[in-house]
């Protein structure tokens, strides 16, 4: 349909995942195929642990949950949902396993990796329509 196809163009955003590129259907194959980049590992892994604790990122490297690695995160899941809205996406499946983290370079010199957050998996999302146009009937 034309709204999933409007949906696999993401936007330019660094917190929504960007597909490298989107596999067609075939005949052994019916559905789609998202090609998106690799992510070291996805949101769950923060999920209930306790405030101070630390979690490999990378073979051999650690960070420790603290609550400014708690705000940065918090941070950059606001900036994405406030971006979807922006654009009048509604993503309909926001949960952790969604939310792929990324190790990036660190800013300053700090030994700790930042992470970088990134939502993925638009295959439930709609676009509203705009202000003033009836939503397209689904008949």
């Amino acid at each position: 349909p034309e709204r999933g196809s409007q949906l696999l163009h993401q936007p330019e955003h660094p917190n929504i995942l960007k597909l490298l590129a989107v596999i067609p259907p075939t005949l052994l194959r019916p559905q789609i195929v998202p090609v998106a980049p690799e992510a070291d590992f996805d949101l769950r892994r923060y999920v209930g642990r306790p405030h101070g604790h630390n979690i490999v990122i990378l073979p051999g490297r650690t960070t420790r949950l603290t609550l400014e690695v708690i705000h940065c995160l918090a941070e950059q899941l606001l900036a994405g949902v406030s971006y979807l809205c922006a654009q009048r996406i509604v993503h309909r499946d926001l949960k952790p396993c969604i939310g792929l983290l990324t190790a990036v370079a660190p800013i300053s010199d700090s030994p700790r990796p930042c992470l970088l957050l990134a939502f993925a998996d638009f295959s439930r999302a709609r676009i509203l329509p705009a202000a003033g146009v009836p939503p397209v009937s689904s008949n």
